[in-house]
C-alpha cells in the first residue's frame, strides 16, 4: 500500500534514512523494527538495502506476514501477529530505530498510542528513534457545497483533495498531537478549547478532520491527508445533526478531550454550542465499546452505527471527484 504514493514513501524514507545514519555517527549498527509491515513490507526491504543489519517485522495478517516473508532477504525476519503479542526474547537484538504506520484518520483510533506505548523499553530501547516522529489530528468547521444534498448527521469520508480547504468558515485547530521521540505523559489526556472566528457567513454542515503526518518530526516534513492523495488516510466530515446557520465575525468556542490509550480503547470527545441563543451544549464521543455519536442537549443520542457508506449519489460522486468541493 505505502510504496504505490512516492510522496509518503519518499518522506519516510528520508526520516528512515537519517535514523540509520544517526546510528552510524554513533557507532551503532542499525537494527530496525517495523510494525504493521504488510504484505510487501516496503520499508523493511528498503532498510536492509540502505544497510540496516537486522531488520525484524510485524503483520497483524497472517496471509500477508506469509506474502511479506517471501518478498525480504535473510537479513528481515518477519513475524505473523499483533506487537503486543512479539516477546522481547524473540528478537535477537535489541531495535534502535522503528517504523510503525498504524495511523487513523484521526491519529490515535488505530491504537498508534498504544502500540507506541506496549512497544517503547520492551520491544526496543527507550532511546529508539521512531518514525513517524509526529502525528497530528487538525479540525475546522465547514459549510455544506451548494450543489449537496442534505447530509445526515454521520462520520464521512471525504478522501484527499486541497479544494475541501474551501469549504472552510474558519482557521484550523489542533485536536491531538504525539511526539514519539519526546514522549510527555500529559499526551495521553488532551484537552482543548479551539477559537474558531468565522470567516464568511454560512451554513455551517460540521467538522472537518484531518491528520498531519511528520516522518522525520520536522515541521517541514509533512504529509497532509487533507492535501496528499493516499489510500491510507482520508479526510473525514463529522456532520451535525442538523446544519446551522453562522455570521462571519462571530466566535465558536469547542471544547475537545483526546485519550488515545484507555481500557475502552481511543476515546474523542468534542462539545460546543448548540440551539438558537447557543446556551446548550451538543456533545460527541467516539470509542470502541459504543461507537461514535451525538448527544443532544436532552440527552437524546444519534448513533453512527447504521449510517449508510455513503451519502453521494453516482452523479454527485461524478462532480465531487471531477471538481472537487467548490
Amino acid at each position: 500500500m505505502m510504496a504505490s504514493d512516492d510522496k509518503k514513501f519518499t518522506s519516510f524514507q528520508r526520516a528512515i534514512q537519517k535514523s540509520l545514519e544517526r546510528c552510524k555517527s554513533k557507532g551503532e549498527d542499525s537494527i530496525v523494527l517495523e510494525i504493521g509491515c504488510g504484505a510487501y513490507a516496503p520499508f523493511a526491504r528498503w532498510c536492509a538495502e540502505a544497510g540496516a543489519k537486522q531488520v525484524f517485522a510485524i503483520e497483524g495478517n497472517s496471509w500477508a506476514a506469509a506474502r511479506a516473508a517471501s518478498l525480504t532477504p535473510d537479513t528481515v525476519q518477519v513475524f505473523a501477529g499483533l506487537s503486543q503479542q512479539l516477546q522481547p526474547e524473540e528478537l535477537p537484538q535489541e531495535p534502535n530505530v522503528v517504523v510503525m504506520e498504524t495511523i487513523g484518520d484521526w491519529a490515535a483510533n488505530e491504537f498508534m498510542v498504544s502500540t507506541f506505548l506496549d512497544a517503547s523499553g520492551r520491544l526496543c530501547s527507550r532511546s529508539a528513534r521512531w518514525i513517524p516522529g509526529r502525528v497530528r489530528t487538525c479540525y475546522m468547521p465547514v459549510q455544506i457545497p451548494p450543489w449537496e444534498c442534505k447530509i445526515p448527521p454521520g462520520l464521512w469520508l471525504l478522501g484527499s483533495d486541497a479544494k475541501c480547504s474551501r469549504l472552510a468558515l474558519s482557521e484550523a485547530a489542533t485536536l491531538e498531537s504525539y511526539d514519539f521521540n519526546s514522549w510527555k505523559e500529559a499526551m495521553l489526556s488532551q484537552e482543548r478549547q479551539a477559537q474558531f472566528k468565522i470567516t464568511s457567513s454560512g451554513s455551517l454542515q460540521g467538522f472537518l478532520i484531518w491528520v498531519e503526518v511528520f516522518p522525520s518530526g520536522d515541521e517541514s516534513d509533512c504529509l497532509n491527508s487533507l492535501i496528499d492523495i493516499d489510500i491510507s488516510w482520508s479526510a473525514m466530515l463529522l456532520a451535525l445533526p442538523k446544519a446551522v446557520d453562522v455570521v462571519a465575525g462571530k466566535v465558536l468556542t469547542c471544547r475537545s478531550h483526546v485519550r488515545p490509550d484507555t481500557a475502552d480503547g481511543p476515546l474523542l470527545h468534542l462539545e460546543m454550542p448548540w440551539g438558537e441563543s447557543g446556551n446548550q451544549t451538543l456533545q460527541f464521543d467516539w470509542n470502541l465499546k459504543t461507537g461514535a455519536k451525538w448527544i443532544l442537549p436532552e440527552g437524546q443520542e444519534i448513533s453512527f452505527a447504521d449510517q449508510p457508506e455513503d451519502i453521494l449519489s453516482p452523479e454527485q460522486e461524478f462532480l465531487w471527484e471531477l471538481l472537487g468541493p467548490p
